[in-house]
């Protein structure tokens, strides 16, 4: 993660602490509003949009989407029951095969090494 991802996640951490993992969750300048019932899901609206404007911060309106009831957002799956793994990418990972010697631990851990990232 870089510095700048870093510093973005621990501000918004700071700005909603008060609302994070209860009905709002976070990923660096991603938010996600999950509320029991409708006429809740308006006031943590509400108290969201307070928030953001106390600290003056900005929406980008074309990554905005309202009234979803079920969705894709950041790999996982929003639905009434909460947020789920995706299947899909599960599925991708069940698929790998594998490491059955050691050969092959070590070649997974070198390129590892010495990959750039």
């Amino acid at each position: 993660m870089s510095q700048r991802s870093e510093l973005g996640k621990r501000l918004m951490d700071q700005i909603l602490s008060p609302m994070l993992g209860r009905n709002i969750q976070a990923y660096i300048e991603d938010m996600v509003v999950t509320s029991v019932k409708a006429d809740q899901h308006v006031a943590d609206m509400e108290k969201l949009f307070t928030t953001i404007a106390r600290y003056n911060l900005k929406l980008n309106p074309d990554k905005c989407v309202f009234g979803v009831p079920t969705g894709k957002c950041l790999g996982f799956l929003l639905t009434k029951r909460g947020i789920e793994a995706n299947t899909d990418k599960c599925a991708t990972i069940m698929e790998i095969r594998s490491l059955t010697n050691v050969k092959e631990v070590q070649r997974v851990e070198q390129d590892a090494l010495m990959s750039p990232n």
